[in-house]
């Protein structure tokens, strides 16, 4: 659902002090804003038999309440797309359950696929992050058509992508990620994700 977008803004010293983490299995954050490509990047990589997570479709992530940090219920759909309901949630993943994935995965690869507010209180636990660069123009044009979600279609939404996503690739750039162009075949994109992810591994 990718509602929240990113935490990252103005977390570079959070970003440093919790470096991504040397492991011998490496757990890989596939990320970028609503609307690149990243639950079709996860299936894909499922259908080449990878293990693969969504944050959203596998139930890594939820909505949570700014003021208390609870979880909260997912409410309908024409709840959770107001300004109101948004600008007191966040969209977060759930470290407990990366954790645990983490924990009884093997050496190979493990990605975990998907955009969260609290980023930066995961970041930690991945060996490695991909962020998923597609330009203003290709990003409106896959939320407005896109059959499967209709996050970033309300105006407010919209807006708010597109504002995130002007300083999003140079941010990524100095926590370490790297930058993968999605505005190609998904094929192409996957095979590039997977290529690096079992070099990183060897």
């Amino acid at each position: 659902m990718d509602g929240g977008g990113t935490g990252l803004d103005g977390q570079i010293c959070t970003i440093l002090c919790y470096p991504m983490r040397d492991m011998d299995m490496s757990l890989i954050f596939v990320t970028g804003s609503p609307g690149v490509g990243k639950s079709s990047v996860c299936r894909e990589l499922k259908i080449r038999g990878e293990q693969a997570y969504d944050t959203d479709g596998d139930g890594l992530a939820g909505w949570y309440d700014k003021s208390s940090g609870q979880s909260v219920a997912m409410p309908s759909r024409e709840v959770w797309a107001t300004p109101e309901w948004q600008n007191r949630h966040d969209w977060h993943m759930d470290r407990n359950k990366v954790e645990a994935i983490a924990n009884t995965s093997q050496r190979d690869p493990v990605f975990i696929c998907g955009s969260v507010a609290n980023e930066v209180q995961v970041w930690d636990l991945f060996s490695k992050v991909f962020y998923l660069l597609a330009d203003e123009a290709t990003v409106r044009t896959r939320l407005l058509s896109r059959a499967d979600n209709d996050f970033g279609r309300e105006e407010h939404e919209l807006a708010a992508i597109l504002g995130w996503l002007r300083n999003a690739e140079e941010d990524y750039k100095r926590f370490g990620a790297e930058v993968i162009d999605a505005t190609r075949p998904l094929k192409q994109v996957v095979d590039d994700i997977v290529t690096l992810s079992h070099r990183e591994g060897k």
